[in-house]
């Protein structure tokens, strides 16, 4: 599926300018906003009291994630940015909240790399940019670029829901679960309703496992890649469902699932 998004990336506009001047130049007022807050985020966080963090963590990503619609919004036409159905701050807000956590658990890492936390987070943000309203020949490889940040943050969340309180674990699978899918299939041409449908469907599927997958033995990483794997394969059939697509286009969702089903087994017999 990733294949497919990305093959028509591979062809460059013959004149870039055109298309790289309106992306820096229209909406800049949510990306010169988001580089300080991340910036202060990453510098100040770290050194707040404990018991403050996790809601003053979620209070930044909420910021970046709402400057994120905005941006895209002013970016983008209205009906491009109706479908995305609000999934625009979902990669730039997990992103900032990673950093932030990273510089926060571990203080001692270098204040020197503010500025590549900051970079990471305005780089989600732009390939949204362009997903949006760059040349037809690069949507498709931003939109892959978008769907792999999002399967990386939907992995994240699943790792993490390994070590939480088992209702808490389960939103937490379920809403990642539905904002990965989400991004997924924003450029499907769909009724709302048969896509809400589909994801539903990839929810329910991904929580189910993640719920007979919890308390087991299986260690959390391969807990993880096995709900990115499930993810991948429930959402990339029902984009290629509502996209009407050939038939080697699921010949192709079902080698991919089937190596990185054999990937994480190996790696598990190895660990």
């Amino acid at each position: 599926m990733f294949a497919s998004f990305a093959r028509s990336a591979l062809v460059t506009p013959r004149l870039p300018g055109r298309w790289i001047l309106p992306l820096l130049a229209e909406g800049r007022g949510p990306l010169l906003a988001t580089a300080p807050v991340i910036w202060l985020g990453v510098a100040l966080l770290p050194d707040i009291y404990p018991s403050l963090r996790l809601p003053v963590w979620l209070a930044l990503a909420a910021i970046v994630g709402i400057g994120s619609e905005i941006a895209a919004h002013a970016v983008g036409s209205d009906a491009a940015w109706r479908r995305g159905w609000g999934t625009f701050w979902f990669v730039p807000a997990g992103t900032a909240l990673l950093a932030v956590i990273w510089f926060s658990v571990f203080p001692d890492r270098p204040r020197s790399f503010a500025p590549v936390a900051v970079l990471a987070v305005l780089g989600t943000m732009m390939v949204q940019r362009l997903e949006l309203t760059g040349p037809r020949t690069l949507r498709a490889g931003a939109h892959a670029i978008s769907i792999g940040l999002a399967f990386a943050l939907a992995f994240v969340a699943y790792t993490t829901a390994a070590h939480v309180a088992a209702p808490w674990a389960l939103a937490l699978v379920a809403a990642a679960t539905a904002f990965a899918a989400l991004t997924l299939l924003r450029d499907v041409r769909a009724s709302r309703v048969t896509a809400l449908g589909l994801v539903g469907a990839t929810v329910v599927i991904v929580t189910e496992l993640g719920f007979v997958l919890a308390g087991g033995p299986t260690a959390p990483w391969m807990c993880a890649a096995l709900l990115v794997l499930v993810l991948y394969a429930a959402s990339g059939a029902s984009h290629a469902v509502l996209d009407l697509a050939p038939r080697h286009v699921y010949v192709e969702v079902a080698l991919v699932t089937a190596v990185g089903l054999v990937a994480i087994l190996v790696g598990a017999a190895r660990a």
